[in-house]
């Protein structure tokens, strides 16, 4: 990814995670300091940030636009389309403050969304407020801050965002309609099988598009309206499942078995199935095993 939002002065948590897949890249910025900070961003990429932030002082400018002043910045987004630039400063209140910010590629996401981004007609907007895409934004934090077995779900909301973004700058019914649209029966075929056979490796939303040969806009779309649950959904149901089955066996311990079934350690296991069944691994297991 070619663009990057370079800090002077800001001394970055340790908790910070970015993460990028095929066309874009999340991030999540904890800021552990109420020192004043200067920021600036510009290069070929979209940026779309959520703030959960409030400033005592600051500005910040984008290309076209007046300064915009810090101060209660929680709930407000930033986007900025490839091309611009943003600059400005920043003093944290002493609280505990952070952003969770996109970058995507117009080039790429063009070939995905029909065109969608090829327009060069967007505009910044500084401090906005958008319901839907800040609910986007508050669970990709959420997902990137976690410890789960989520590569899919991430990945879609990322790709949520920008189609969000794009919802807001063009007319969305000038793009062809693909809301009814199912894969085709030999798309689906292949995709069960695909999820059957390799449900407890690391698998992406890009993985599961490639195998029904469609972009992973078009993919999440027709997945949904066919299987009528999300890609991350129905990977996380294979998944218990399968470690429902081997439960029911003696031999195995929970270590074993949370690998087997996909999981990165005990604790996501322990955690994904109780959300899954309402109960504990081990409970099941004692009821099952009597």
């Amino acid at each position: 990814m070619g663009s990057s939002l370079a800090f002077r002065r800001l001394q970055l948590a340790k908790q910070a995670v970015a993460k990028s897949w095929r066309g874009f890249s999340a991030q999540y910025t904890p800021i552990d300091q109420t020192d004043p900070y200067s920021f600036e961003f510009t290069g070929t990429e979209h940026y779309l940030a959520n703030h959960d932030l409030i400033l005592d002082d600051g500005s910040m400018t984008v290309d076209g636009l007046s300064p915009a002043p810090g101060g209660d910045l929680r709930g407000k987004m930033t986007y900025v389309p490839s091309g611009r630039k943003i600059e400005g400063w920043a003093q944290p209140a002493d609280r505990n403050n952070s952003f969770t910010a996109i970058y995507f590629d117009p080039a790429i996401l063009s070939e995905e969304t029909e065109r969608m981004f090829s327009t060069g007609d967007f505009v910044p907007s500084v401090y906005f407020r958008d319901d839907n895409i800040r609910n986007t934004l508050e669970r990709l934090e959420i997902a990137l801050r976690s410890d789960n077995d989520n590569h899919v779900f991430v990945e879609t909301l990322g790709l949520l965002g920008a189609l969000e973004v794009a919802r807001l700058q063009a007319e969305f019914a000038a793009a062809p309609d693909y809301r009814t649209s199912k894969l085709s029966a030999r798309q689906e075929r292949r995709v069960r099988d695909f999820i059957d056979a390799r449900y407890a490796d690391d698998i992406g939303l890009s993985d599961l598009a490639e195998i029904a040969g469609l972009s992973r806009f078009h993919f999440a779309r027709q997945f949904k309206a066919t299987f009528g649950t999300t890609p991350h959904q129905y990977l996380m149901d294979k998944r218990i499942e399968a470690a429902r089955d081997m439960l029911n066996r003696a031999g195995l311990s929970m270590a074993e078995i949370a690998l087997k079934s996909g999981f990165r350690s005990d604790t996501n296991f322990s955690r994904a199935f109780r959300t899954q069944t309402g109960v504990s691994p081990s409970a099941y297991r004692r009821t099952v095993m009597g």
